[in-house]
């Protein structure tokens, strides 16, 4: 949503306005007629980057462990004649099993496994802008520009990670592939009508850009905007736009990568079930029926083997761009006052619908909504990226997929007041949003499920930002707020295709989960001096009061008493010191 405006006069539009960033280093000149200026782009980026880590090799494993005594009541490999660099297992014992290795085994049966990943980007641009003609309220102005981006992505992992020899660690392969852009826009800024009663500005912007992508097509968006100022400082604001986004190479060309999940994620698995039949939750009998139609009995059943999930990129699975609508309205008021004081406040409704957002299924997810649908088919649905063998041994395959809707509506309030205090300059500034719904869906035939207030999704959040200026030094404390969630439990216990709440299953969540948080502050602050005039030191300390995140138990088993995931990652107070030299 829009923010307040600035104290300065109003900015007429160039070319890094319309295109969201600044162009860099370019040409930029007078055009030939008056008052039109050309901007001109060229730029290559790339970036060239390791990753590392020591694995175990499996087949060095199961070479070093296949041993022969010798007489003299040593170790030998059974493979020594053909593989003479070979080192037998040690002995089990205390020492062995607790990791006290010998040297040369632990060289023998580790390896630094190192990958590669190289992003090369290159752009070329051009624009122009400039007056079209006189209106009441000022020039018309106008830019046109266009742009074309070329893309290419090569991530290589080792060779050991490639042929699927690290053990614990999932085989993987490498992603490459590449993309490339043409757009072409346009923007114009008419002020209608100025310094009239009841009228002192009224302005209409308008944009349009034509993209064309290789792999994806072409697609026009628009965004048409609007101001009515009735006096200096007091106004209406309100505009109404689309977008569209190609998925990210990552997205595309995802090297398909191997892993596992426990043997418990089966929805047929006799754990996930009470003994007593008469003791099964909407959803569990929901499972068992579907169960059954495959030739399962719940009760007996006992899944053994490890549920294999193939992730992938979606350029293979038909994967589309994203495209959205979003439209806002909202009030601004920024008196002009007499004296060192300054204020401006502004409130926006805004309104988004994004279709077709591009996001990756998790392998337990994709299994627990095939088993738990109501029009259970085991080759339709999320069932067509589960495979069960004649074993019962499960495979899924996951990827980036298209998400069906998701919406998003609120408020956000902004605000800022300046003053002079003590001989120097004190400013304020607010953000607060309060958001009315957060939905979203995975197919069209799904209801759009509200999450706005729960775990993740908080209705309300806030930045507050305060910075007093007096000669060389700069003081600011700077506060964050998360609200806390409820209705965590009601959500997870609701029907995606029915919108009903399973009683039965949010109790049961309720007795074994730990799922709402209260609400998360997080303190900032930090001085600057300006010690010569090029030369600018920054001291400071992020979460001050060394605030840890709320605990949840999200997917633990509360019953137990080693929790396998904990919840949020926590860095504690960061303490900070920057230095800033100026040439």
């Amino acid at each position: 949503p829009p923010k307040p405006p600035d104290d300065g006069p109003r900015p007429q539009p160039k070319l890094h306005h319309l295109d969201g960033r600044d162009p860099g280093v370019g040409l930029r000149g007078d055009f030939f007629a008056p008052g039109w200026r050309y901007d001109a782009y060229a730029g290559k980026s790339w970036t060239d980057g390791t990753y590392e880590i020591e694995s175990f090799l499996i087949d060095r494993l199961a070479t070093s462990l296949n041993v022969v005594q010798n007489a003299n009541g040593t170790f030998s490999c059974v493979a020594q004649a053909s593989i003479p660099n070979c080192v037998a297992a040690p002995e089990l014992n205390a020492a062995s099993i607790g990791g006290n290795l010998s040297p040369a085994y632990r060289d023998y049966i580790l390896d630094n496994t190192i990958g590669t990943t190289l992003f090369r980007e290159t752009t070329f641009s051009f624009g122009v802008d400039g007056p079209l003609f006189a209106l009441p309220g000022g020039d018309a102005q106008m830019a046109l520009g266009l742009e074309y981006r070329k893309q290419r992505i090569d991530d290589t992992p080792d060779q050991q990670a490639i042929n699927g020899n690290l053990y614990g660690l999932t085989a993987s392969v490498p992603t490459r592939g590449s993309d490339s852009v043409k757009e072409f826009y346009g923007e114009l800024y008419l002020p209608l009508i100025a310094d009239r009663p009841f009228m002192e500005n009224v302005n209409i912007n308008a944009s349009a850009r034509y993209t064309d992508y290789e792999s994806y097509g072409s697609d026009v968006t628009y965004k048409v905007a609007g101001e009515w100022q009735f006096f200096e400082g007091i106004g209406i604001r309100g505009s109404y736009g689309t977008s569209y986004r190609a998925p990210a190479l990552a997205e595309q060309f995802l090297g398909a990568t191997s892993g596992f999940i426990g043997a418990g994620s089966d929805p047929c698995d006799a754990d996930n079930f009470p003994l007593d039949p008469n003791a099964y939750n909407t959803t569990q009998r929901t499972r068992a029926a579907n169960c059954a139609a495959i030739g399962i009995n719940v009760a007996t059943f006992q899944q053994n083997n490890g549920i294999t999930v193939f992730n992938r990129g979606g350029a293979e699975t038909g994967l589309e761009a994203e495209t959205s609508t979003n439209w806002s309205v909202g009030a601004v008021v920024a008196p002009r006052m007499s004296g060192p004081v300054s204020i401006s406040l502004a409130l926006d409704y805004f309104n988004i619908k994004v279709e077709n957002g591009v996001s990756s299924l998790g392998g337990g997810t994709i299994l627990s909504r095939c088993y738990s649908a109501t029009d259970f088919s085991p080759t339709e649905g999320f069932c067509r990226f589960v495979q069960r063998n004649a074993n019962n041994a499960l495979t899924v395959t996951s990827g980036f997929v298209n998400l069906s809707t998701d919406v998003v509506k609120g408020f956000e309030f902004t605000g800022r007041l300046g003053a002079d205090l003590f001989g120097g300059r004190f400013t304020f500034n607010a953000s607060l949003t309060k958001y009315t719904e957060q939905s979203d869906r995975l197919f069209p035939e799904e209801i759009l499920l509200d999450s706005n207030g729960t775990l993740n999704t908080p209705d309300w959040v806030g930045s507050f930002d305060a910075t007093y200026r007096k000669g060389a030094f700069l003081f600011r404390y700077g506060l964050e707020w998360f609200d806390g969630s409820s209705g965590t439990y009601k959500l997870f216990s609701t029907s995606r295709q029915t919108g009903l709440v399973d009683t039965a299953l949010e109790q049961s969540y309720r007795d074994l989960y730990l799922l709402e948080t209260p609400a998360y502050f997080l303190h900032s602050a930090s001085m600057q001096v300006m010690a010569a005039e090029d030369f600018v030191v920054t001291i400071g300390a992020r979460n001050l009061f060394d605030k840890k995140p709320p605990r949840v138990s999200a997917a633990v088993n509360t019953v137990g008493n080693a929790p396998l995931y904990s919840g949020y990652d926590y860095t504690g107070r960061q303490f900070f010191v920057n230095t800033t030299f100026k040439f």
